[in-house]
This record gives C-alpha cells, structure tokens and sequence, in this order.
C-alpha cells in the first residue's frame, strides 16, 4: 500500500514537472521537494483514503485512461491522425540521425550542426533543428563518449535507487528518461537537472524506508574517484578552450556585422573559422551586396556551399553581376543537393519567375521537380501522408 501511494504521488508529481521544468527550475525542485516530504512522513500517507484501496484505485484510473482514450479517438480523429503523423515524422528523422551517426561515430557532427546538416540527408520533408531523440541528439554533439558519460550517469543513479529501494523515484525518472526516447528533453537544463536532482540529491537524504542507515560508498567508487577527478580536470580544460573559441567567433562575427569584412576574411582562413557557417554566410553576403562574382564563384566552384541561404545570396550576386547560367547552375546545384527542401524549391519557384530561362533550364527544373516528387513516393517518405508536391513553373 506505501509503494502504491508513493506510485501515485510521484507519478502525479512527474506530470506537473512536464508542465513546469522548461518554464523555470524552481517548479521541478519544488515538485521533488513535495514529493520527498510526502513520502518521507508516514502519517501522511497514513491519511490518504488511496491507502486503504489501492488495487481499486489503480484499477479506476486505468478504466479511466481507457475510456479517455477512446473518446479520443471519436472526438478527434484529425488530431489523432495528426499525433500518429508527428510519431512517423520523428521515427524517420531518427532514422536519418542513425545513419549520420555511423558514419560520425567517434565525435558526433558537433552541438547544434544538425540545423545545417539535416537538409543533405533527409529522407523525407521535415524541418528541425533537432533530433527529437534526446539520446541520438547526444551521441550527434558529443559523439559516442557523450552519450556513453550520460549513459553510465544514469545507470549509476538507478543503482543507489535500488539499493534504497526507492521505486518512486525509479519510476519517475524511469519515466523522464523514456519520453526522452521521442523528444529533446535534455537540451532542457531544467529536466536534466530535476533528473539529477530525483537520482542523486532526493534519495540521500534521511534513511532507507526500513529504518537503517543509507548504504555506505562502495569501494568501487572509491577507487574511481581519482580517474574521475582527472576526467573532469580535462573537461574543464575543454570547456575553457571552447569558451575561448566562442569569444573569438563573436568578435568575428561582431566585426562582420559592423562591415568589417576584411577581418572576417583573415578568419576565414584560421583553422577555428574555416568551416563557420555564420561566418561563411556573412562573406556570401558581402560579395551579393558588391557583386563580387568572381570571389562567389570561385566559392562555389569549390564546393564550399554550406546552406541554401548561401546558395541564394550567391545567386542574387550573379544576377546582379549579370551572369544569368551561374545564377541558375547555384539555385539548381542545391535543389540537386537538398530534394526533400520544399522551402528552397518555393523560393527557386519565385527567383526563376523573374528570370528569361532558356528552354533547356526549364527543363532542368522540370526534371528537378519531377524527381523530388517522386522521391516523396518512396522509402521512409512515403511513410508520411503530408507529403506536398514541389512547386513547379508555369
């Protein structure tokens, strides 16, 4: 009957701190500390009518997910249709992380990369910049040592759960960790922290539930803690060096922004710069508002484009330099590059509207056109049902 009261209250609390976390980190602490205190005081639970009827308790709430759900189903069709489209769109996108990941086993893609790189190897329309897969989006930023850390983290804190026989707390963080199978929970500080704060801090205060002392440091862990101390030492010395890196890439970028474009070029060059988006960007920029075709398609010329923003501020450089076959060639190099881009296909649509294309890059386009339909039609695209057709010219 405890285990059933503690079930229900840390269960409740769960959904409260899903609500709350991402607003501030004071509601999930706040959630935990609630949760502590009433599982903690016996004569709390003493009090609570769930006490004495559990079984019968449990068994109504199930009745009653059951019978919600299928008025779900009745009620709205559309937006169950609409969560089981969201559920296939995330199964295909970690699909696609998975095959990246392969190929980027050791290291990952780097924090935040998946933005820029996700267009070039989707299987299917979708936008994000993300994996809603928490553990895959991980592995993606830090590589596999990353998710293996997170990993081993989370083990251990199941383990002094177990060991104090804390199913609440295991079932509450049980469930953290599961919904983060299907989202990007821990991009959130918040949750990681009420994750930490369930595993760690919630479970060593005060004695086990049978009355005896907690269970004393395993020797095990004590003979690890000089490596660890040595592995957060090099940590640290990364962590200062990519603090100082990103101060640099905001002066760049500052600069940048302030018309200062020879400074960026100069950083173009250093090994920290040389394959910057951002800064990359901001040369396509300078060299669309100068119409410098020459520099653009040199840059061009030697595979450097990143982005298809890129690919268009180099395209409205060639216009302007009144190199029409260039301006075409960019716009359907990335269009070749990026099928499942339906953003960069309206916007070709429009940019090509307002040029003289001969018959042979109508054609072009056509064919561009014609295969990103059809891949739309096939594999884990055509999983999905909103799949929309590429806009083609008139």
């Amino acid at each position: 009957c405890m285990l059933a009261c503690q079930l229900w209250i840390g269960l409740v609390l769960f959904g409260l701190q899903l609500l709350l976390a991402p607003l501030a980190l004071v509601a999930p602490i706040a959630c935990a500390a609630l949760f502590i205190a009433l599982t903690r005081d016996d004569s709390l639970l003493e009090r609570l009518p769930l006490r004495r009827h559990s079984g019968i308790g449990i068994a109504a709430i199930a009745l009653f997910f059951v019978v919600l759900g299928a008025m779900a189903l009745l009620v709205f069709p559309d937006r169950i249709q609409s969560a089981s489209q969201t559920l296939l769109k995330r199964y295909v996108q970690i699909a696609d992380a998975l095959a990246v990941l392969g190929e980027n086993l050791l290291f990952g893609i780097g924090p935040d990369s998946w933005r820029e790189l996700h267009p070039f190897v989707q299987s299917a329309q979708y936008s994000v910049a993300v994996v809603h897969c928490s553990y895959l989006q991980l592995a993606l930023d830090a590589g596999i040592g990353g998710l293996v850390s997170f990993a081993a983290m989370v083990v251990a804190g199941f383990i002094r759960l177990a060991k104090r026989r804390q199913i609440a707390l295991i079932v509450v963080s049980g469930a953290m960790l599961l919904h983060a199978l299907l989202d990007f929970d821990v991009r959130f500080g918040a949750l990681v922290a009420m994750l930490v704060f369930l595993m760690f801090c919630a479970q060593s205060w005060g004695p086990q539930e049978d009355g005896t002392d907690p269970t004393p440091t395993p020797r095990s862990l004590e003979l690890g803690k000089a490596p660890s101390i040595a592995i957060c030492c090099v940590l640290a010395a990364l962590c200062v060096a990519g603090v100082v890196s990103d101060v640099q890439r905001s002066a760049v970028r500052n600069a940048g922004l302030n018309g200062d474009m020879d400074k960026v070029e100069q950083a173009v060059e250093s090994p920290l710069f040389w394959n910057d988006v951002t800064v990359r960007t901001m040369l396509c920029g300078d060299w669309m508002l100068k119409a410098d075709a020459t520099s653009a398609k040199e840059y061009w010329g030697a595979g450097n484009v990143q982005t298809a923003e890129q690919a268009i501020m180099l395209h409205t450089c060639f216009v302007r330099a009144k190199q029409q076959d260039d301006a075409f060639d960019v716009i359907a190099t990335e269009l070749e590059r990026e099928p499942y881009n339906r953003t960069l296909f309206k916007r070709a649509k429009s940019l090509f509207e307002q040029q003289e294309l001969t018959a042979e890059q109508m054609e072009r386009y056509r064919t561009l056109v014609e295969r990103a339909n059809e891949l739309a039609k096939q594999g884990n695209a055509a999983l999905l049902a909103d799949n929309k057709p590429m806009p083609a010219l008139q």
